[in-house]
């Protein structure tokens, strides 16, 4: 099955979402709409910059769903929302110190979703 243009645009809509509840939104997000051959979606993001493509497949080999869409959009913020934290566990100059601010981040980050519906984070 392919994805449509309009699947892309609920896609794009299911990201900001995410974006928004994960307050990642000093993110530059931009989005592509691509063939791949082992994914149906894909986030690559670069750190330094805060910037992050955000990759929806055209082919799928399972039903497109407005839920499925909503779950790879999920997926793919997720991914950005722990890349930080992949960043460091790839550096050579891998430090104790580092790790813990990250994964800090990330759990206040997830407390603030779960414990306030992300809203009043200071």
């Amino acid at each position: 099955m392919k994805t449509t243009k309009a699947d892309f645009e609920y896609f794009k809509k299911c990201v900001q979402k995410w974006v928004d509840v994960f307050q990642l939104n000093d993110w530059q997000v931009s989005y592509e709409h691509i063939s791949m051959d082992d994914f149906i979606g894909y986030c690559t993001a670069d750190i330094c910059n805060r910037m992050v493509t955000i990759s929806l497949g055209l082919d799928w080999n399972d039903e497109i769903t407005k839920k499925s869409l909503e779950k790879v959009a999920f997926h793919e913020v997720t991914e950005l929302l722990l890349s930080p934290y992949s960043n460091i566990a790839q550096e050579r100059a891998y430090n104790r110190s580092s790790h813990e601010k990250v994964s800090h981040q990330i759990i206040r980050t997830l407390e603030y979703v779960v414990f306030h519906g992300g809203k009043n984070r200071p």
